[in-house]
């Protein structure tokens, strides 16, 4: 292989940030710009925007193929057709291909379609790896079409790179015998400058949710959680940043827990307006079933905001947590237990100077250099 700079790294996946929101698009959006800074780099992605096909945003190459839209399966098959297509093409271009893992049926096409380009590394992205039990509950019986993809792909790729020990492991139980590496995930950039004197920032009792609402995500506990908290002390108030199929869910169950007055739904906000509460707030609240890394623990860890987890058997966030340093996690989603979580923290009153502490040791580590810099010497590898 070249040296790195001197051949182009392709990123594959079927969203494109700003066109969609999710933790992956902004990941792949910001790594993107971040080699494109020494290396050619092309994102595939969904024709989502209007005009030419191939098209250049902030020096990053994108190349739109299949159709638009998410969520339905029928983009799904587009786009894989679309990146097999590109891919058994173009896919001299290039010195790496790194895939998202979802949806896997895009993994098995492209490399499918770098079958005649022996120059061309694959890598694949596992930034969750689902047992069967989870497609089932997310999918039903359809869900066993899921995960013989994900089991199918799996073996795919000279490197499987994942971000937890949790999904390195699964990747193992499922099946894959080639090289597992656990790379670092980050703030993006534009989100990692934090004000001053954090720690003597005065709190409010308030408490944050930020994510997509969706079902797996759970926002629609936190009135719950909010009523706990106005019953053992008053002033009490949330902020949910976020939208999705669940925004009127959660609506409603603020109404029927009579907190509806004292729950703002903020959709979603410039980041600037999400800074602000995190440094307001005593808690982030996100009692999410399932998370491939946990990103937005280490965003509100930059505000020395805590957070408050649960224990799920696909939430690989909790291994961010040290009990006591930067937040807590649940034993269950009980709203009353998250609640007592919430005000143990509050009470604490050096908890979001720890918290702040453990972002600066922690941020070594989950920064965007240092990503870059261990992709780059992965690619040298290859």
């Amino acid at each position: 292989m070249s040296r790195v700079g001197e051949s182009r790294v392709a990123l594959v996946y079927d969203h494109l940030y700003p066109f969609s929101v999710g933790g992956a698009e902004r990941y792949y959006w910001t790594l993107a710009r971040a080699l494109a800074r020494e290396t050619p780099v092309t994102q595939v992605a969904p024709r989502v925007w209007e005009g030419p096909r191939v098209r250049t945003e902030a020096g990053v190459e994108q190349v739109g193929v299949g159709g638009r839209g998410a969520g339905a399966y029928s983009p799904k098959l587009a786009f894989a057709f679309g990146a097999f297509a590109h891919f058994l093409r173009h896919g001299g271009r290039y010195s790496v291909v790194h895939c998202c893992c979802f949806p896997a049926i895009a993994v098995l096409a492209v490399r499918a379609g770098l079958v005649p380009h022996r120059g061309a590394r694959l890598v694949v992205d596992w930034h969750e790896v689902l047992p069967r039990s989870t497609w089932r509950r997310r999918r039903g019986r359809i869900g066993d079409l899921g995960w013989f993809a994900q089991r199918a792909a799996v073996g795919c790729g000279t490197v499987a790179v994942t971000f937890s020990r949790m999904h390195e492991r699964r990747l193992r139980d499922a099946g894959r015998r080639g090289a597992v590496r656990v790379l670092p995930e980050f703030t993006p950039e534009d989100e990692a400058a934090v004000a001053e004197g954090h720690a003597n920032v005065e709190r409010e009792r308030l408490i944050v949710f930020a994510g997509r609402l969706v079902g797996e995500k759970r926002a629609h506990l936190v009135p719950g959680v909010l009523a706990e908290l106005r019953a053992a002390q008053d002033g009490w108030r949330a902020v949910v940043f976020g939208r999705g199929e669940d925004f009127e869910r959660v609506q409603e169950e603020a109404r029927a827990a009579g907190v509806a007055d004292a729950l703002e739904m903020a959709g979603f906000a410039p980041w600037e307006d999400v800074s602000r509460a995190m440094h307001r707030a005593s808690a982030l609240v996100f009692p999410t079933t399932r998370e491939g890394f946990g990103l937005v623990v280490l965003e509100a860890a930059a505000h020395g905001l805590p957070s408050v987890l649960v224990a799920e058997p696909d939430n690989a966030a909790v291994e961010l947590i040290e009990e006591g340093v930067n937040g807590h996690v649940c034993a269950s989603a009980d709203p009353g237990e998250q609640a007592r979580a919430v005000l143990a923290l509050a009470q604490d009153p050096a908890i979001h100077a720890r918290t702040r502490d453990w972002y600066e040791r922690a941020s070594e580590r989950y920064s965007v250099p240092n990503a870059v810099r261990e992709l780059h010497a992965l690619h040298a590898e290859l």
